[in-house]
């Protein structure tokens, strides 16, 4: 491995490279804000500026809503400087851009040896310096030139391609098995109390100045970066969660995320959880419980004592209970079709 990493560290550094403006080299485009009422379960992949799964937090259908925007075969980059590889169709929340070359077709190998790069254009952006589509447009990149000093998306493509075949991959997708092909439309739902569901409670308020710097997510109304305000050191006094959901009851009511991570709950939202209950389930719940904010706003806010008297539809087995096999298996389904999509 260290001969391989010399080798192409030998090629890259014979390589001349040259500056680029952002915009003269690439397509910039950005998502736009959808009301949660109109997310509605799907199978397009919402792409927010969450850190995880290549930014998808839910799915949602196809809508015909001015704001609903799709894109396909991009490397997308939040306002925080995330930045994935969309081969497929995937559909933009606000303030995440997108690019792909002019006059260029975008592929895996390209995106690959191109996100490093920008990354480390991007890694100055946070919640107090964002990365706005006007900023990013006169961005500066450092890219690999041919003879004519242009960009080389020919070397840049050969150079990942025997990457790839000097190199085995750190983790191999693999196909989940599916039991259940059937759609949304072909099962049965019925509506079920949360509090008969879930465990609910809201968090803790820790004021700016008692917060500690640290590397624990503290998780707040934010409707950005999967409600990630802050990283703080605090462990004492707190209210701290995995694994489950979390629900705005203030600010940007009604946003929901899903937390595998340990994190710090600000009193801005609630964590739901149920034991037993893995990521494909929350990944299925959290377009259903979106539409519970549809009701609320920043004057009506959701009290925990409101959230467990709501009602949510789910698919029912024939017992006439939650389906949790059929909501798994959906969300494993989609996930096989998108990587199949970007194979």
């Amino acid at each position: 491995m260290m001969k391989v990493k010399k080798t192409m560290d030998n090629l890259l550094e014979k390589k001349k490279y040259n500056s680029f403006v952002i915009e003269d080299v690439f397509d910039v485009f950005t998502g736009a804000s959808i009301p949660v009422k109109d997310l509605l379960a799907g199978d397009i992949p919402r792409i927010t500026a969450s850190e995880f799964d290549n930014g998808i937090t839910h799915f949602t259908k196809h809508l015909e809503h001015k704001n609903f925007r799709t894109f396909e075969n991009f490397i997308s980059i939040s306002f925080l400087g995330q930045v994935f590889y969309q081969k497929g169709i995937v559909s933009l929340d606000m303030k995440i851009h997108g690019i792909k070359p002019k006059n260029k077709n975008l592929n895996s190998n390209i995106a690959l040896f191109l996100i490093p790069l920008i990354e480390k254009m991007t890694k100055k952006y946070s919640y107090g310096y964002q990365l706005s589509s006007n900023i990013l447009k006169k961005q500066k990149i450092m890219l690999p030139v041919n003879s004519l000093n242009e960009p080389d998306w020919k070397f840049m493509n050969s150079f990942v391609e025997e990457l790839k075949k000097e190199t085995k991959p750190k983790n191999n997708f693999i196909l989940h098995d599916i039991l259940d092909d059937r759609d949304l439309e072909e099962v049965e739902w019925d509506s079920f109390f949360i509090s008969d569901l879930f465990t609910v409670q809201r968090g803790k308020r820790i004021t700016k100045e008692n917060q500690i710097k640290g590397d624990i997510p503290y998780v707040s109304s934010t409707s950005f970066n999967n409600g990630v305000d802050n990283f703080i050191g605090n462990k004492e006094g707190v209210r701290m969660f995995d694994n489950c959901l979390t629900i705005a009851n203030s600010g940007s009511v009604g946003e929901v995320f899903y937390h595998p991570y340990k994190f710090v709950a600000s009193d801005h939202v609630t964590h739901i959880k149920r034991r037993g209950l893995n990521k494909y389930h929350y990944i299925f719940l959290i377009n259903v419980l979106r539409k519970i904010g549809d009701k609320y706003s920043f004057n009506r806010e959701i009290s925990d004592t409101r959230l467990r008297r709501e009602k949510i539809v789910l698919p029912v087995n024939n017992l006439g209970e939650p389906d949790w096999d059929f909501m798994e298996q959906y969300v494993k389904r989609v996930k096989n079709e998108l990587h199949n999509n970007s194979s």
